[in-house]
C-alpha cells in the first residue's frame, strides 16, 4: 500500500478494493487487483477508525466508528454517523445516522439491506444490537438482537444468511470462536459450529459459498494470528487452510474475482502496508478441525 494502515474499514465495489483512512491520515486508497496498483481518491471528511462497512449497488457505506481518547476518559466515544462513498463520482455523502452509536461492529448485506451488528457503544458498553439500514429509503429498523453480545467480530453473507463469527466478549480479555447466523426472512438467530481458533479483529470473505476467516487477535502470545480457516454452511464444519504469510490483526480486506485480499493491519509493527491474496482454488491444505472452542 502507499501508506501503512490499521483499524480502518475497507470495501469492494466493481472489482476495486477501497481502504478508508490511514494511520494518521484521511486518505482513501483504491486497489485494482488486475493492474496490482493503488490510487488515492477523495479525502475523508474526518479521520475516525473501527467503522463497519458494506457495499450496495456499487456504493460503499461506512457505519459508526470512534473518536480518540481524551484526558479523563475510560473509553473513547462512539459515533452513530453513516457516510457513503460513490466511486463513479469520487464523492462522499452523509446518510441517516444509526439509532445506536457504536464502533467495532460488523456488517453484511442481504437483498440490498445492510445489517449492522454488535460492537462497543457509548462508554464501552458491549452490544448485541442488530439494526438494518435500507439505502433506498435512507432509514433504519431495529431487528432481533444477536444472542451473544460481542465486538470486533467478522461477518459475511452466504445464501441470504448473515454469519457473525469470533470477536471479544470481555473488553479484550477473552476472544471467542462463536458463530451465530441471522436469517432476515424470519428475523431469527441460530448458533452454529464455533470457529476452531478463537479470535477477534479478523478478515472474512466468501468464495463460492464458503466463508474464510483470516488473521486477527488470539488468546495466546503473540496475540496476532496468521491462521486461516474456512466454514462450509452446508455441512456446518470448519477446515484449516494455508496460513497467511504475515501474521496480523486489525487488518481489512475483501473478495475480488474469487480471491480474498488482506491489507494492512498490525503485527510485530503497529501499522503494515502489506497486501496478500488467498486463492482457494490453489490451496492444497485441507485439514478438518474439531468444532469445539479451543480457547
Amino acid at each position: 500500500m502507499p501508506e501503512p494502515t490499521s483499524l480502518v474499514p475497507a470495501g469492494v465495489s466493481q472489482g476495486i478494493l477501497y481502504v478508508v483512512g490511514g494511520m494518521v491520515t484521511r486518505s482513501l486508497l483504491a486497489y485494482d487487483p488486475k493492474s496490482n496498483t493503488w490510487t488515492k481518491k477523495e479525502l475523508l471528511r474526518a479521520r475516525h477508525d473501527l467503522e463497519a462497512s458494506a457495499a450496495v449497488d456499487s456504493i460503499l457505506y461506512f457505519f459508526g466508528g470512534r473518536a480518540g481518547y481524551s484526558a479523563g476518559e475510560d473509553y473513547p466515544g462512539a459515533f452513530p454517523k453513516v457516510e457513503a462513498y460513490y466511486p463513479a463520482a469520487n464523492r462522499w455523502t452523509t446518510k441517516a445516522a444509526m439509532p445506536t452509536p457504536r464502533f467495532g461492529a460488523a456488517a453484511g448485506v442481504v437483498n440490498g439491506i445492510v445489517y449492522v451488528v454488535g460492537g462497543y457503544g457509548a462508554g464501552g458498553t458491549m452490544l448485541s444490537t442488530l439494526e438494518a439500514y435500507d439505502p433506498s429509503a435512507n432509514s433504519w429498523t431495529t431487528k432481533r438482537a444477536m444472542p451473544t453480545a460481542r465486538a470486533y467480530t467478522a461477518a459475511a453473507v452466504v445464501n441470504g444468511i448473515l454469519y457473525v463469527v469470533g470477536g471479544e466478549v470481555a473488553h479484550s480479555s477473552i476472544m471467542v470462536g462463536i458463530l451465530e447466523a441471522y436469517d432476515p426472512a424470519s428475523d431469527t438467530w441460530t448458533t452454529r459450529a464455533p470457529m476452531p481458533t478463537p479470535r477477534s479483529n479478523a478478515v472474512a470473505g466468501v468464495v463460492k459459498g464458503v466463508l474464510y476467516v483470516a488473521g486477527g487477535t488470539g488468546n495466546r502470545e503473540p496475540s496476532f494470528l496468521a491462521t486461516l480457516e474456512s466454514y462450509d454452511p452446508a455441512n456446518n464444519t470448519w477446515t484449516q487452510k494455508t496460513a497467511m504469510p504475515t501474521a496480523r490483526t486489525f487488518a481489512r480486506g475483501g473478495v475480488v474475482n474469487g480471491r480474498l485480499y488482506v491489507v494492512g493491519g498490525s503485527g510485530y509493527h503497529f501499522g503494515l502496508a502489506t497486501v496478500e491474496a488467498y486463492d482457494p482454488a490453489l490451496d492444497t491444505v485441507n485439514r478438518s478441525r474439531a468444532s469445539g472452542d479451543n480457547r
